[in-house]
């Protein structure tokens, strides 16, 4: 069920909740949120869509969002089966999310996809970007499945109804997350230079599914160009922990890290088969070696100094209670969509929606608790009007303080038992050996 008047409609509700979850998304839930290429985005008015890489359900979606500048308007197109219940499709609607029907809903569905497009076409017309992914589905890991040339006849047909403008573009956009499946983690947007359509327009006059298939290739390279494309994907697991053996462990800023991660997997394809082989090899069991006293790859440090234990246990014990207080107000909502997330995603046969449901569930339990508290305040304290908003945001800022200090107790414990292996040469000089790639 879609309703194309909710999509269509721009509210004051839809810009409050757009701004409201943005606050939460980029200043709660991810530690730290890159925006790069804003740049490249064309001025609002302009016809265009994005098209972007899809890797964390809808948080790529999120990532778009409130990665363009508010006066942009995206529309976004998701698999029809969770449009199932008119209550959830009235909400996707109110969200600006329209169904795209595939061969596994029934051939007697895909029908129905001739109107959603004519509505994306419209909208593009009118100056609403229409976003969506071309892979067709999420990839389970850093890397990059191939682009449908479904993209392509919507943006085709945009530009057949204005009979072929100069000024139609599609911005290609990238997603990159530092873990999938984390807490205060970072996640960074990269809009790349735009395609103009004009340049196929002979060439869709000649053969329009030629037309679409070449958009759609050029799409593809712009946007691998601008991620993580991890070779060899058919043994993702293995070739993940070699590309986290070899970046710095010392590196905590997500563009370097992104553009180090490029560097070593533009290494790996340059290699001779022979040689990458050997060096992949090598990696796996260097991780497995780390992975049995009880690390990840990523976590494998280069030196851990006495001094700077001394250091963490003092800050921990400075603001302990400050996370005390966040525990309180905090472990409830969290720890429930924490283990809700789970239960959901092992239920949808994919780990890569837990950070979907987690983000989902995490935002409404916490605005549920936060409310309960500022009222419990309220009746208890006999507070005026103005402190309760007040008493909202500091829930929010003692949560922050909360799972901050849990991700910090147990980067403090890693750096204890790393110290205590510190001895380990035989390993220490393996790990070497595989991050002089």
């Amino acid at each position: 069920m879609v309703y194309f008047d909710i999509v269509e409609k721009r509210s004051v509700y839809y810009r409050f909740w757009r701004r409201w979850i943005g606050r939460f998304f980029s200043g709660v839930y991810y530690r730290r949120f890159v925006v790069r290429g804003q740049e490249n985005l064309p001025p609002v008015g302009t016809p265009y869509m994005i098209v972007s890489n899809h890797q964390n359900g809808l948080l790529d979606a999120l990532c778009i969002l409130f990665g363009l500048p508010e006066r942009h308007t995206p529309v976004f197109l998701a698999r029809s089966d969770i449009f199932k219940k008119p209550f959830v499709a009235k909400i996707l609607c109110f969200c600006k999310i329209l169904p795209i029907f595939r061969q596994r809903d029934g051939k007697e569905q895909l029908g129905k996809n001739e109107a959603i497009f004519d509505f994306a076409a419209r909208m593009i017309g009118e100056g609403m970007a229409v976003s969506l992914f071309p892979e067709g589905h999420h990839q389970e890991g850093h890397y990059l499945g191939r682009f449908k040339k479904g993209f392509a006849r919507i943006a085709f047909d945009a530009a057949e109804r204005k009979h072929f403008p100069a000024d139609m573009l599609i911005v290609p956009a990238a997603n990159h997350y530092v873990r999938y499946r984390g807490h205060r983690t970072e996640a960074m947007l990269t809009f790349g230079r735009p395609v103009r359509l004009a340049d196929y327009y002979a060439a869709y006059r000649e053969n329009p599914v030629r037309a679409m298939v070449l958009l759609a290739e050029e799409l593809e390279g712009r946007v691998r160009g601008m991620m993580l494309d991890t070779p060899c994907p058919e043994r993702y697991a293995a070739m993940d922990a070699w590309r986290e053996l070899a970046r710095d462990p010392e590196e905590t800023d997500v563009e370097a890290m992104l553009a180090a991660d490029r560097a070593w997997a533009a290494a790996v394809r340059a290699m001779p088969e022979a040689e990458a082989e050997r060096r992949f090899e090598a990696a796996s069991r260097v991780s497995a070696e780390i992975r049995r006293k009880g690390f990840s790859p990523a976590e494998w440090p280069v030196a851990v100094r006495l001094k700077t234990l001394v250091t963490d246990a003092f800050c921990l014990l400075i603001y302990a209670p400050f996370a005390l207080c966040g525990f309180v107000l905090t472990a409830l909502p969290f720890g429930l969509s924490w283990h809700l997330a789970g239960r959901f995603s092992k239920a949808a046969k994919t780990d890569m929606l837990f950070s979907t449901f987690h983000f989902v569930l995490d935002l409404l339990l916490t605005v549920l608790c936060n409310l309960i508290y500022t009222v419990l305040f309220a009746v208890l304290v006999r507070s005026t009007w103005w402190m309760l908003p007040v008493v909202f945001a500091l829930c929010f800022v003692l949560r922050v303080a909360y799972v901050e200090y849990r991700a910090f107790c147990r980067k403090f414990v890693r750096l204890c038992r790393a110290y205590a292996a510190r001895k380990d040469a035989g390993l220490a000089a393996a790990v070497a050996e595989v991050r002089a790639l």
